[in-house]
């Protein structure tokens, strides 16, 4: 043999060691991390419990089985407390996968791996909706700083239950997150769901969501709440009813979107929410588009950290009673969550914003703001709400042309629906304005800017404002049948609802040691 072939054999035989001393050696690094990633899931989680079942380490691969636990019911009837996922995964060790090579990605990781569903206990179901095929595969490559990137793949899924099946195309969605879990991002898409609701006889109901997108990355925040951005949209919704007295009923909605954004400074967190639709239909009547933008601000940092803090320890009671038949009033573990959320961040002066609320149609738009700053009253007044507010500044604008307009439309629908004409809708329209203009303006809120019907109140220390005009406050509330004295002079306990003798007893005693107790 050749000098130059020995150093070729000499150079394959070293790479082929160093490669399975890399391997090996990777193989270790995975485990480690791989368990110490089920323990900080664990840490984290309130409704799943991640467990590692058996781990088989080879020298180039390992075989993981992992089981996830719901902690409490989830969803009544299909995710119950104690019901279990299983999962296997394949796990090729680095540097270089073979299953990262065969696709191109030359990249060195410290692991790549595979999973699916075992077709056991909650996957069983899933298998037949599935028709027997495996319902996701997804791969996962872990990077040696221990940064963690997964797809998963869904098939075409069909499946039915007490008369309703539900069907979706294939679907995908990718995750990623560093390796102490503050800092995640997803995405995905569904191409369409569809429902039908064949349990009325005769009647069918049918329900078409297409192009389902979602978007977003949030990373752990000074406060131990998540910040960043998130985006949920669907392209079209379609809703058909069959039967009734107008012989059936068709809704769309396109463009639907909701966006999610949450920030914080150095005292406190923000929390923006942007819902939009681009356009709603009834009966093929178009009536035109919403938008409503909520925000919650000056929520104190501290205390969001003990609403969360919370809401881990009391996750179980929560969805224990979410599982439950629906109520009156909040069941009592969610009533007294709420009331303890809200009287943590009381003293930080928290402002909710409603800002605007705008509804449009060619003929024109109308619109809704509503803004509110709370505060901490120095005595408990359980019974009377407005002494948790210290400033409020709304208005409501309602225009002339958007009334005729929706009147014709509604006008129309009806006569659709109905299989008549609509004899002189824009009479009749011009007379439904003018009835609820008389009405409006006689209720002595409501005053006529150009073609718009306004009302404006402001509310702050005590004084209360309407159209521009200070007012008292039992001269605001009286048009609406309210007499402050006897809505707010009850006793303590009068009242029933659960909601309300539970912030009236945190107000009495202090809730929690992360929750801040000072009057401002």
């Amino acid at each position: 043999m050749s000098k130059a072939a020995k150093a070729v054999v000499a150079v394959v035989v070293l790479g082929g060691v160093a490669w399975a001393g890399a391997s090996w050696y990777s193989g270790k690094r995975v485990e480690d991390e791989v368990r110490a990633y089920v323990d900080k899931v664990n840490a984290q989680s309130p409704v799943v419990t991640l467990a590692i079942s058996d781990y088989q380490r080879g020298w180039f691969t390992s075989q993981v089985k992992y089981t996830f636990t719901a902690k409490s019911t989830l969803v009544p009837d299909m995710i119950d407390e104690g019901d279990v996922l299983a999962v296997d995964s394949q796990v090729q060790h680095g540097p270089f996968p073979f299953a990262r090579l065969s696709r191109g990605e030359f990249a060195p990781v410290m692991a790549a791996s595979e999973s699916v569903l075992q077709n056991t206990g909650l996957a069983i179901q899933w298998f037949a909706a599935a028709k027997g095929q495996q319902p996701m595969r997804e791969r996962t490559s872990v990077s040696f700083g221990g940064d963690i990137d997964s797809r998963v793949d869904f098939v075409p899924l069909s499946f039915t239950r007490d008369g309703v099946t539900l069907s979706s195309q294939a679907g995908w969605l990718t995750m990623s997150t560093d390796r102490d879990l503050t800092h995640f991002t997803m995405a995905g898409e569904f191409p369409e769901m569809r429902v039908l609701d064949g349990t009325t006889g005769g009647d069918r109901t049918a329900l078409r969501i297409e192009n389902t997108t979602f978007d977003g990355e949030s990373r752990l925040g000074r406060f131990g709440a998540y910040i960043g951005d998130a985006r949920f949209a669907i392209g079209n919704l379609f809703l058909e009813a069959g039967g009734g007295p107008m012989g059936g009923t068709n809704v769309a909605f396109r463009d639907y979107v909701i966006e999610t954004s949450v920030s914080e400074d150095d005292t406190n967190l923000s929390l923006q929410v942007n819902y939009g639709i681009g356009n709603m239909r009834v009966m093929d009547v178009d009536l035109g588009q919403l938008q409503v933008a909520l925000r919650l601000g000056n929520l104190n940092g501290e205390a969001v950290r003990g609403i969360v803090k919370r809401y881990q320890e009391q996750m179980p009671a929560i969805m224990a009673e979410s599982a439950q038949p629906d109520a009156d009033a909040l069941p009592p573990a969610t009533a007294a969550f709420f009331a303890e959320s809200i009287q943590a961040l009381l003293p930080g002066n928290p402002v909710l914003a409603l800002d605007p609320v705008r509804v449009s149609v060619p003929g024109g738009d109308s619109s809704l703001r509503l803004n509110v700053t709370g505060q901490q009253p120095a005595e408990p007044q359980p019974n009377d709400p407005l002494a948790y507010v210290r400033t409020l500044d709304g208005s409501l604008v309602v225009s002339r042309g958007m009334v005729l307009d929706i009147s014709k439309r509604f006008m129309e629908l009806q006569a659709k629906a109905m299989g008549q004409a609509v004899p002189d809708a824009d009479k009749m329209a011009e007379q439904n304005y003018a009835f609820m203009r008389q009405m409006a303006l006689s209720s002595g809120y409501v005053v006529e800017e150009g073609d718009n019907l306004v009302v404006r109140v402001s509310y702050a220390d005590g004084q209360a404002r309407l159209n521009g005009d200070n007012v008292e406050l039992d001269e605001l509330l009286a048009p609406m049948g309210i007499n402050p004295a006897q809505q707010y002079g009850a006793e303590p306990g009068d009242d029933d609802d659960a909601f309300l003798k539970e912030l009236e007893r945190l107000e009495n005693e202090s809730i929690s040691p992360d929750a801040p107790t000072s009057r401002p």
